[in-house]
């Protein structure tokens, strides 16, 4: 099984609890202390595809450092560099990833001809509000971005938004998140990864398909992260998605996977 097409989107789902918990709790003395941020890492079961039925085990990992209000964070498949010195508003570059689709546990898809690895670039802008206790966050993310670089996929545009709250009637060290993300795509990207071209459907036996552009998904997302120390935490994932539109009708969701797509992950946390 290649594994890479996984990892990179591993570091962007669901990761609100550690950034907004960790991270940003320590914003305010950033310019002070010098670079604060912080690791998560573990184990994750997702879909070995965008639209599978079948799941694997893969590796999870994001990671953020900040420099007072300036941040270089990778997260939802994207690294990205904030270069506005701003407490609410930050912008700047992203630089993403795009999972290839080969080895794959479906045969029918496994015969239809292989997606690259790929890159993306583009910009994101975003809104981020911290409350006194700094564990009590808002956040809204526009991202925009076009694949050109080894697999040439089109554009996408990604909203996502969180809130994350301290649930200290559980424990002190008890922080919840929650998360709503939409992802539209044009024709182009649509067509890359859920069109059927003749020669895939002679391969593959699965019916032709045109995509068509679109919202993508939608999806919800919910951490739960437990602080042991100042330094250290454990934390689990939950992220589903549902496929919509030509990704959800698409022969490679609808007869060879499914629209509906699950992630969940355990992780331990480290903060800088």
């Amino acid at each position: 099984m290649n594994r890479r097409r996984w990892i990179n989107l591993l570091a962007g789902v669901s990761t609100l609890g550690v950034s907004a918990a960790a991270a940003q709790e320590q914003r305010d003395s950033a310019k002070d202390e010098g670079i604060k941020g912080y690791i998560s890492a573990g184990p994750a079961l997702l879909p070995d595809y965008v639209g599978s039925k079948y799941y694997e085990v893969f590796p999870f990992v994001s990671a953020r450092a900040n420099y007072g209000n300036y941040y270089i964070r990778f997260e939802d498949a994207a690294l990205r560099v904030n270069v506005l010195d701003s407490d609410t508003i930050h912008l700047g570059p992203l630089v993403g990833f795009q999972l290839d689709r080969g080895s794959v546990e479906s045969d029918a898809v496994s015969r239809m001809q292989h997606l690259n690895f790929g890159l993306t670039d583009g910009g994101f802008i975003e809104y981020e509000h911290v409350a006194m206790d700094p564990r009590s966050s808002e956040r809204i993310t526009l991202m925009v971005a076009d694949g050109n670089i080894n697999q040439s996929s089109g554009w996408t545009v990604t909203v996502r938004a969180g809130v994350t709250r301290p649930l200290a009637f559980i424990n002190e060290g008890f922080i919840a998140s929650v998360e709503a993300d939409t992802t539209w795509g044009d024709q182009p990207f649509m067509q890359t990864y859920f069109g059927v071209s003749s020669n895939d459907a002679l391969r593959s036996g699965l019916p032709a398909f045109s995509a068509h552009s679109g919202i993508q998904s939608v999806g919800a997302a919910l951490s739960f992260d437990q602080f042991l120390s100042p330094k250290w935490g454990v934390g689990v994932r939950f992220h589903y998605m549902r496929l919509l539109n030509s990704a959800s009708r698409s022969p490679v969701t609808a007869i060879a996977g499914s629209k509906d797509q699950l992630f969940t992950s355990f992780v331990i946390n480290y903060v800088l």
